[in-house]
């Protein structure tokens, strides 16, 4: 849309007295009782929830953008052609028809709301008739709505509290109750933005309305062209920025998609949470840009400012992986930036970082045990910053702990020495036979077309080769008996020495973080297995977790008996490693508390 667009709230009372012209291009009106309910209920619930000032501002409730262009009609009168909106203005029509009583100005509701098609419909909005309700699709649809909105009043008068429902929301719904008008320009191709609008119903975003705020050519004196064409171009620079997921996901933390990400800045800084309204964030930029003594070139540089601090923690070694490990344990950007604003200097702002860290860690590290639901958020929390803090205290800026791939691949707990007791059922009976044949003869049974008995022939440890032929032997039935798999199995995770579950199964030293799908893949497999996959997946460029890697290497051990065992003096050394490691962390904790 051009820069010389109008782009301004409007309450429903500015609207009365204009006319709206729907073009042919418009489907007819299609709410049914449960958006016109809806509508009723939010205003409802703003007009008998909020005061008429809060803290010296008067909020307002936030309806879509109505999309207008300006025309004259044959009597060379000016009215809108709407673009977008038109279910919502036929709605705040039928509403005001309801309340005209209360509405102060001689003219009651809209001068008219007329159709290019469908010429009879203005008259029957006027006169909203049972008897032709019926007549066609348009009437129904206007009926039904209508007496939506009359069943909605009446039910609300029968509730003790509000014996004058109509009273009370009309002040609310005229004055407080604002739509964002935006008018398009005179050179504007209508059909385009109503596709743009319409097709795949994509909605004006936060994000959209508010650069359009800034591109309006009425915002700048001398040469508006230069200016516009300057904040377009850091507008969307970074937009770019942000489409890295690198940066995006060291930063973001939530489910929301943001079709625009430089809209999440934007939320940021105008303070919009889960309870703000749908345009919370375009409506606090608009008051900025009413304020009489306003520079807008001022307010761009204040956006510039903000993405900048967060763009510069992105590009430091160690406030990425702070700053990034804060995120991704839920604290909340503004926490961390009022941290910033409080410190004294750098070294202060990294001491607070840290003080905050410790608050997600404070946990006896001894005392924490999976099989307890309490736990698991704080081991995930510990894990976590045992990979961060490896790699920070490494002072190598070559290597960053990935956070588009912690938060994208749903990483979960693993155990590092298999629970024998879990149950293998089903499906995954056969992959971790599968597993097991493949870690004794480093083939890769789902490729081989036939395969290779030799490689089971040529084995020299003879448990093995009885295993493997039995596996094999499994593994091409059609199906095997509950029996069977648990005598392998039994057998196997003997051979593994797995056969008994520690009574520390559950400690922090039998667990390291790992991607889902690797994690899942194989199924409770015995060490070894886990171990090779481990490797292999290293190997492939996958991305392990650094602290990962170092156990499957046993890499914390002081003492190596065997490598393809996950012996509990291997677990003992793994979790007093964590404890010096993230010592400066658990110190600060009697602190914290």
């Amino acid at each position: 849309m051009s820069d010389t667009n109008i782009l301004v709230p409007k309450s429903i009372s500015n609207l009365i007295g204009e006319s709206f012209f729907i073009p042919s291009y418009q489907r007819g009106y299609k709410w049914t009782k449960v958006e016109v309910d809806h509508l009723l209920n939010d205003i409802w619930e703003f007009a008998t929830s909020q005061s008429e000032s809060s803290n010296g501002k008067n909020p307002f409730y936030c309806l879509q953008p109505i999309v207008v262009k300006k025309r004259r009609n044959t009597e060379n009168e000016i009215e809108y052609e709407v673009i977008d909106g038109q279910q919502r203005l036929t709605t705040i029509y039928l509403i005001l028809k309801n309340i005209e009583y209360l509405v102060e100005k001689k003219q009651k509701n809209f001068k008219r709301i007329y159709y290019q098609t469908r010429k009879e419909s203005e008259k029957f909005l006027v006169d909203v008739d049972v008897k032709r309700a019926k007549d066609n699709i348009d009437f129904y649809h206007i009926y039904c709505a209508n007496k939506a909105i009359v069943d909605w009043f009446s039910d609300k008068a029968e509730e003790s509290n509000y014996s004058l429902p109509k009273a009370t929301l009309a002040p609310v719904f005229l004055d407080r109750t604002k739509v964002i008008w935006y008018e398009v320009n005179d050179d504007t191709n209508v059909i385009d933005v109503f596709t743009r609008l319409n097709i795949g119903k994509i909605k004006l975003t936060n994000s959209e309305l508010v650069k359009a705020l800034f591109l309006q050519r009425r915002n700048f004196e001398g040469t508006p062209e230069i200016k516009q064409f300057q904040i377009a171009i850091e507008w969307d620079n970074i937009e770019k920025s942000l489409q890295n997921d690198s940066l995006w996901y060291f930063l973001y933390n939530g489910d929301k998609e943001y079709p625009n990400r430089i809209e999440y800045i934007l939320d940021l800084m105008k303070g919009k949470d889960d309870s703000s309204t749908e345009n919370h964030t375009f409506y606090q930029f608009n008051k900025d840009f009413q304020k009489s003594d306003t520079n807008i070139e001022n307010i761009w540089i204040t956006i510039k400012d903000y993405y900048s601090r967060l763009e510069e923690w992105y590009e430091s070694h160690l406030y990425y992986h702070l700053v990034g490990y804060l995120i991704a344990v839920g604290v909340k950007l503004p926490v961390i930036i009022q941290h910033y604003e409080e410190a004294d200097n750098k070294e202060d702002f990294t001491k607070r970082l840290e003080n905050e860290i410790s608050k997600h860690v404070s946990y006896d590290i001894d005392e924490l045990d999976y099989s307890k639901s309490k736990n698991k958020a704080g081991i995930r929390n510990i894990l976590l910053l045992l990979n961060i803090e490896t790699i920070v205290n490494t002072g190598k800026s070559s290597t960053w702990f990935p956070f588009n791939h912690y938060k994208k691949d749903s990483w979960d707990i693993e155990h590092v020495r298999s629970q024998t007791g879990k149950e293998i059922l089903g499906k995954d009976q056969k992959k971790w036979l599968k597993d097991v044949l493949e870690y004794y003869t480093g083939l890769d049974f789902d490729k081989e077309e036939m395969f290779d008995v030799s490689k089971i022939n040529a084995l020299s440890d003879e448990e093995a080769k009885e295993q493997c032929i039995l596996i094999l032997d499994y593994l091409q039935k059609d199906q095997f008996t509950e029996a069977e798999f648990k005598g392998i199995h039994k057998v196997v995770m003997a051979t593994f020495n797995e056969s008994e579950t520690p009574d520390t199964i559950n400690d922090i030293g039998n667990l390291t973080l790992l991607d889902a799908y690797t994690n899942r893949s194989y199924k409770n497999a015995a060490y070894p297995i886990k171990r090779r996959t481990i490797i292999n997946n290293s190997s492939k460029g996958i991305f392990v977790p650094i602290a990962t890697k170092n156990v499957f290497m046993k890499i914390y051990s002081k003492k190596i008996e065997n490598m393809m065992v996950w012996t509990e003096s291997d677990a003992a050394a793994y979790q007093k490693e964590i404890k010096i490691i993230l010592k400066k962390y658990l110190s600060k904790q009697s602190h914290n508390e």
